[in-house]
C-alpha cells in the first residue's frame, strides 16, 4: 500500500514540475513579446527611414518639375521672339533646317 509519506513525495514532486513548467512557459512567452516589441520597433524605424528617403525625392521631383517648366517657357519664349516667327509656315523662319541641323545624326550638340 501507499503510504503518507510517498503520497507528499508524489505531490510535491508533481508541484515542482508543475511550477518549473509553468515558470518555463511564462518566461517564454515573456521572451516571445520582447523580441517582437524590438521587431516591431525596428521595422517602425525602417518606416520612418523610408519616409524621409521619400520626402527627399518628392522634393527633388517638384524641383525638377519647376526647372523644367523653367525650359519650356525658354524654348516658347526663344521660339516666340525668333526671326520671323510671326510669319506663318516652317519655311519662313528657317524652322525646317534647324529641325534638321539639331536631330541630324551629325550633330555635335549634346
Amino acid at each position: 500500500m501507499i503510504g503518507q509519506k510517498q503520497i507528499i513525495i508524489f505531490i510535491t514532486t508533481l508541484s515542482l514540475l508543475g511550477g518549473a513548467f509553468g515558470y518555463g512557459y511564462y518566461k517564454g512567452t515573456v521572451s516571445q513579446i520582447e523580441k517582437f516589441a524590438a521587431e516591431k520597433q525596428k521595422l517602425q524605424e525602417e518606416v520612418v527611414d523610408l519616409e524621409s528617403d521619400l520626402n527627399v525625392k518628392a522634393a527633388q521631383i517638384q524641383t525638377l518639375q519647376i526647372e523644367r517648366e523653367g525650359l519650356i517657357d525658354g524654348l516658347e519664349q526663344a521660339a516666340i521672339n525668333a526671326n520671323g516667327a510671326s510669319a506663318g509656315g516652317i519655311s519662313t523662319t528657317g524652322g525646317l533646317r534647324r529641325l534638321e541641323r539639331r536631330w541630324s545624326k551629325d550633330s555635335k550638340s549634346p
